[in-house]
């Protein structure tokens, strides 16, 4: 009986723990660390309470007064007290914390170190922080323990296999979470020079300078050179790629293949990105400065110059197989169909953020669009237009419109479009980028081939007539219909207004 009702006891109990606990999940975001909650305000995350078990409020943040910094699986709570950073121009940069606190809310003691906590991309899943002394980091764990000692100017956050780079004042390493030095290779760097995208490691393999200079590529694993150290710069890109730049010269290499995709007498100086599409490489690059003193952006591919014909590319908006979109100096606007290596249009003005996409069921047909950056109601801004890959203009531009084209066997594309007139939606039909039908409101296909090979549309409209009783003289108006009717040749023919 007295096991019965202990065991009642601790359940009511337990109940009483969780409905605490469950008042505070609509405004916060509950993480469970330990025997204590995180809760993080849901509309303001720089908010966060510390609650126990019963839900108890233990500790409350506003990154105001008090900076939190994490509370650990084994009942840490690290914060601080000041913020230490500058203004870049652009507003506050924060670099430092310190009056660093670390709460054992388990053993209900205190430490406050006399190191800073020192801002840094957390290594993923990983409870292990970057503290500073002076002008040196090291790092402690979950419990606060020192696990680094503070003999670096530099460390990078931890990889998915534990390792990360460490910087003394001219020297860097591997390192694994304790801070021992792994695979016995040191490398050099610019004393200026810390925890720049030119060193990382990855899967034992390591971009670095034996000299502090010319870079290279290195497998610990195998002992050996991947990429010689002979580069200025190396950056590895996707798909086990390279961009490699010696003497302000930017090359794209093939890592496991070893071939030099884009070679160095082309002069780039960048290289953004490339696509690859049955083994056919498409290669977005800047070269060195023009006659107008500005690096010019071009798309390269088995030795040619794709935009050669359009003259100073300013950026690429979309760069995409098959269709890139990009903005030349003027601000006009380009697109270029990869599959034949031909410009579609150029010189497109005064339109922002430039699209291009195939109309709906195949890619016959492409939608080049924008927004108008003239002076025009908002809901006209959003413009585009149809051609097909010849490349032939199908329709001029149109605001908000919706395309579907209706083929013929004798060649002739028609195309339908719903688009917006400031005070309505209407519909117009085009023949080779020739109106048939212009702006015609309340309008609609009904057949797309009637049985004289036509298409039917069918008009809404209403019209004056004499009001039905003599006596009354004001006439009231009466709805008709309209047929219009466009033959494959595109001839157009309509019908009187009738009753429908």
């Amino acid at each position: 009986m007295k096991k019965t009702l202990s065991t009642f006891f601790l359940l009511i109990l337990s109940i009483t723990s969780y409905g605490q606990i469950d008042k505070y999940e609509k405004k916060y975001d509950l993480e469970k660390k330990s025997n204590y909650y995180l809760a993080t305000n849901k509309k303001n995350a720089q908010n966060k309470l510390i609650l126990d078990s019963d839900g108890i409020e233990l500790k409350s943040f506003d990154n105001k007064k008090t900076f939190f910094i994490d509370l650990t699986s084994s009942g840490k709570l690290i914060y601080a007290t000041k913020q230490i950073g500058f203004n870049d121009g652009g507003g506050f940069v924060p670099t430092e914390l310190s009056g660093l606190v670390i709460e054992d809310l388990v053993n209900n003691t205190t430490q406050t170190p006399n190191y800073n906590y020192y801002y840094s991309k957390k290594s993923e899943n990983l409870e292990l922080y970057f503290v500073k002394s002076g002008n040196y980091i090291g790092a402690i764990d979950k419990d606060g323990n020192i696990v680094i000692d503070f003999k670096y100017r530099f460390i990078n956050p931890f990889n998915k296999s534990l390792e990360s780079i460490a910087y003394t004042d001219n020297e860097y390493f591997v390192i694994d979470t304790k801070g021992k030095e792994k695979y016995g290779i040191k490398f050099k760097h610019n004393e200026n020079f810390f925890g720049g995208n030119y060193v990382n490691i990855d899967d034992q393999k390591i971009v670095g300078s034996k000299d502090g200079v010319n870079y290279g590529y290195y497998d610990f694993a195998n002992e050996k050179e991947i990429i010689p150290f002979k580069y200025s710069s190396i950056n590895l890109i996707k798909n086990n790629h390279a961009v490699l730049i010696n003497n302000g010269v930017a090359e794209l290499y093939n890592i496991e293949t070893k071939e030099t995709l884009l070679p160095t007498s082309i002069n780039a100086a960048y290289i953004f990105d490339f696509i690859i599409v049955d083994g056919v490489y498409y290669v977005g690059a800047y070269r060195q400065k023009n006659d107008l003193g500005q690096n010019e952006l071009f798309i390269y591919s088995q030795g040619k110059d794709l935009t050669s014909e359009i003259n100073y590319l300013k950026s690429i908006e979309k760069f995409s197989y098959p269709l890139v979109v990009g903005t030349q100096m003027n601000r006009d606007k380009f697109v270029l169909d990869l599959r034949t290596n031909r410009v579609l249009m150029r010189d497109i003005p005064k339109i922002d953020f430039p699209t291009a996409e195939f109309l709906e069921g195949g890619e016959k047909y492409i939608i080049i669009g924008g927004k108008y950056n003239q002076s025009m109601p908002e809901k006209m801004k959003h413009i585009s237009l149809l051609i097909d890959s010849k490349p032939k203009m199908l329709t001029p531009f149109l605001s908000q419109a919706r395309y579907k084209v209706i083929e013929r066997e004798n060649g002739n594309d028609f195309v339908i479009v719903n688009h917006v007139l400031p005070n309505s939606t209407v519909l117009s039909v085009y023949l080779n980028n020739k109106a048939l039908i212009k702006d015609v409101e309340r309008a609609k296909v009904t057949n797309e081939r009637n049985e004289k090979n036509q298409i039917e549309i069918t008009q809404n409209i209403n019209i004056e007539v004499p009001h039905p009783h003599p006596a009354v003289k004001r006439k009231e108006l009466s709805p008709r219909i309209i047929r219009i009717f466009i033959d494959e040749n595109g001839e157009v023919t309509k019908t009187e207004p009738t009753i429908n």
